[in-house]
Parts: structure tokens; C-alpha cells; sequence
């Protein structure tokens, strides 16, 4: 017996013939409608360039900050973070920004041929804007002057330099501070630290 392989008849026409595209509409809600492939939506020009030009100007802030940051001027780290007020008796080295409630180190550098017997003088400003955690070497005196406080030092025979190291906490923020240090008598050295929150 030989196999039909033609499809499905009903009243003797194919099943498949009798379904016609017009037969085949499909319902309304399942129709998309076509989009011109020529439209184009309304955009506001000059608000796009303005949005354009403040997104490039916070780029460059942002890149600007962090060049700021890596130099060293927004506090530790940085070729920059660190500055030095000379003078004959000595030098002090100290940071530029200090971090409120956040320790940092001003270290005191003597030249040779510095007298054993060493002082250092701190004025009120200095107590006011730091307080001070730790001294090394630690001072043999310690006593209030008319200014600040004077801080006596056994630094050894007199030979090469020898450093005396403050490890200070800033007291409260100072975007522009002026406090002053004097070594052994000499002329005050004024330092300028900015303090951030």
C-alpha cells in the first residue's frame, strides 16, 4: 500500500490551502505598528553641549585632586608633603598639611658642634594648635615660659648632627596657622602647617 504523502485533505482540498493570509490576520493587539525609519526625536542642542562641558570640567577637577593628593599636598606622602624652616641654630623639618586628630612627626636636625646642653622653645600657638605625644629624645627639663614652654635636651658630645623628633597631633582644623619654634636662643622659625578636617 503506497503512503500519502500529501498533506491532510478536508472536502478534497489540502488542509494547508484552505488557510489564506486572509484567514491568517492575527488580532489587533498583537499587530506592531511600524516606525518611520526616518525619524528622528526632538533634542535639545544647547543643553546637550552645556551637560558636555560640565561633564569635561568635573574630569579635569577630578584629575586635578588627585594630582594634588600624589604631590603630597592634601596631607602624608608626596614629594611635596614635607617642608624645612632653616636657620644657623638648626632646621625644622615639618609637614605642609597635618590631618586633624591624626599624629605626624616635626623633627629638629642641630648642625654639628652643637653645645650638649640644648633648648627648644615652643610659643603658645605651637601648645594651642598641637599637642604634643611624644618626644625622643626625651627632654631632661621641661618648664612654662612668659611665651610657650622651653624644653631642655642632653644631646651628647658635640660631633655630627642629631635630630630631636615630635610626634604631634593637630587640636582642631587651621587653614591658615602661623606658630613659631626657636632653637638654643636663636631667631624664631616660623611654620606655616594648614590643617584639614
Amino acid at each position: 500500500m503506497a503512503l500519502n504523502s500529501s498533506p491532510l485533505r478536508s472536502g478534497g482540498r489540502p488542509l494547508l490551502a484552505l488557510i489564506t493570509p486572509k484567514d491568517a490576520e492575527l488580532p489587533e493587539a498583537e499587530v506592531s505598528p511600524m516606525i518611520p525609519s526616518d525619524l528622528h526625536l526632538e533634542t535639545d542642542r544647547s543643553f546637550q553641549l552645556r551637560f558636555w562641558r560640565v561633564q569635561r570640567f568635573c574630569w579635569f577637577g577630578f584629575a586635578l585632586i588627585l594630582l594634588i593628593a600624589l604631590a603630597g599636598f592634601t596631607g602624608k606622602g608626596g614629594p611635596f608633603a614635607r617642608t624645612v624652616a632653616t636657620s644657623p641654630q638648626g632646621k625644622v623639618e615639618y609637614p605642609r598639611v597635618l590631618r586633624w586628630q591624626t599624629g605626624d612627626e616635626i623633627v629638629i636636625t642641630l648642625p654639628p658642634g652643637t653645645a650638649q646642653s640644648t633648648s627648644i622653645d615652643l610659643d603658645a600657638g605651637f601648645l594651642k594648635l598641637l599637642q604634643v605625644e611624644q618626644i625622643q629624645p626625651t627632654p631632661k627639663q621641661s618648664y612654662t615660659t612668659g611665651g610657650g614652654q622651653r624644653l631642655v635636651f642632653d644631646v651628647g658630645r658635640p660631633g655630627g648632627s642629631k635630630n630631636i623628633s615630635f610626634i604631634v597631633r593637630p587640636l582642631h582644623p587651621a587653614i591658615s596657622s602661623r606658630i613659631r619654634v626657636r632653637i638654643n636662643d636663636g631667631d624664631p622659625l616660623a611654620l606655616t602647617p594648614v590643617i584639614l578636617p
